[in-house]
């Protein structure tokens, strides 16, 4: 029997398996990505210079920063922040911009209480 497991998350470009579609309409497609990354990694130029084939101008792109091994987990319960883009330029191979639409949403850091 074949076990396939999932490779730990990279801190270089996010895995394509990490890049979904949530929708499409009018003209640009809603994508939603997980990933180990924090949201200054992302937002850093070529993040996603390896889906220039996949994302275009106009598109928005919903990004989730969860915890280690549940960066490829859906509904994962690693959560730590969050934060929206629409993609500036791309399409057809193109290095890939981004521009944020929110401000970053991060999880609260969760502290015992001392003993």
């Amino acid at each position: 029997m074949t076990v396939h497991t999932t490779p730990e998350p990279q801190t270089d470009n996010p895995q394509p398996k990490h890049l979904h579609v949530i929708g499409y309409a009018a003209g640009f497609t809603q994508w939603h990505a997980f990933t180990a990354d924090s949201m200054a990694v992302v937002r850093a130029e070529g993040y996603f210079d390896g889906f220039g084939d996949m994302l275009r101008p106009g598109d928005r792109l919903m990004v989730t920063q969860v915890a280690g091994k549940n960066a490829t987990r859906r509904a994962s319960p690693g959560f730590l922040a969050a934060q929206d883009f629409v993609v500036l330029t791309g399409g057809r191979g193109q290095p890939v911009e981004i521009a944020p639409m929110t401000h970053e949403i991060v999880m609260p850091v969760q502290t015992s209480a001392a003993a």
